[in-house]
């Protein structure tokens, strides 16, 4: 009995070391896989036909996230779009027709992106990062998914800004029309680049305080110290008036950006009815160049009586 007892328990050592060689390799091969930029392998090639399902995800915490979706419901395409972290977005279902769907789709045939279908990897190394995913499905079946943090396909510099910039322009164009209310506070900053400050950048931040009067401060990469000044409400209704004017208050839900061809710009205004919004990014507002010269003519006027 002694002996047959010592024989199962060697068999149970030797159990628990296989079952450990093989949990020891399986880890091994998921760390792999995941410090390997080259170990996805696409998944089988699909015909291309009509998109009834489309996401797409991008961004980090720093810079902010975007996500856009389109979903078929009864024969209608809904589209929906949202923002985070200073990108400020929201569509919830809107109706679109089925053109900008196909356009869509044609810009997907034409970029080679089933290619990255399968490609699924991460670096476990960078808390933040940037992050994508994108995902479709055809109506015979056919099905694209591809994701990544911190590791990209090929090309990818070259294809994701090209889709993110066309569906920024399709959540400007179906964003909800909103209305304003009078201006209390607007922060208005351009530079060449969010990281270069030398080849010049200007803000300006007005508000309306607790007693009724309009402070006003400023900072110019060419003027130091920061400037400052205080006067009466009157000098934020004419604001409020070249906002209108411009259509500055119609940039709100725009995140289109081009960091290759835009300035950086940020613009948060709040107005007294608990409306407000914010955009950020290297953008090219519709009729940008006429209302930042207008802008900082105005601005720069009170600042010099300030001085």
């Amino acid at each position: 009995m002694v002996i047959t007892g010592r024989k199962e328990l060697g068999k149970s050592h030797m159990r628990s070391r296989m079952f450990l060689s093989a949990f020891t390799l399986l880890f091994i091969l998921l760390l792999s896989a995941c410090l390997n930029d080259d170990t996805y392998e696409p998944a089988e090639p699909f015909e291309w036909g009509e998109i009834v399902q489309f996401s797409l995800y991008g961004g980090s915490f720093h810079e902010g996230s975007l996500s856009y979706s389109i979903i078929m419901q009864e024969g209608e395409y809904l589209f929906s779009a949202s923002g985070w972290n200073g990108l400020e977005l929201s569509i919830e279902q809107q109706p679109i027709p089925s053109e900008e769907v196909d356009a869509l789709r044609n810009l997907l045939m034409e970029s080679g992106i089933e290619a990255w279908n399968g490609f699924a990897e991460q670096n476990n190394y960078v808390e933040d990062g940037f992050a994508f995913s994108i995902s479709f499905e055809i109506e015979n079946g056919g099905s694209f998914e591809a994701w990544g943090h911190e590791h990209y396909p090929d090309d990818f510099d070259a294809i994701f800004p090209v889709l993110s910039l066309h569906l920024a322009d399709m959540a400007f164009r179906y964003r909800t029309v909103q209305e304003w209310g009078n201006l209390v506070y607007m922060n208005y900053y351009v530079s060449h680049g969010i990281y270069d400050n030398s080849r010049g950048f200007y803000v300006y931040e007005i508000y309306v305080d607790s007693n009724g009067q309009t402070r006003i401060s400023s900072r110019v990469s060419t003027t130091w110290p920061r400037v400052n000044g205080v006067f009466d409400y009157s000098v934020m209704e004419d604001l409020r008036e070249i906002v209108s004017r411009y259509d500055i208050d119609q940039w709100y839900g725009d995140v289109r950006c081009d960091p290759e061809n835009n300035l950086f710009m940020s613009v948060r205004m709040r107005f007294d009815d608990d409306t407000s919004f914010s955009i950020k990014g290297n953008l090219s507002p519709y009729g940008f160049d006429e209302a930042n010269e207008a802008i900082l003519m105005f601005l720069e006027a009170l600042m010099n009586e300030a001085r």
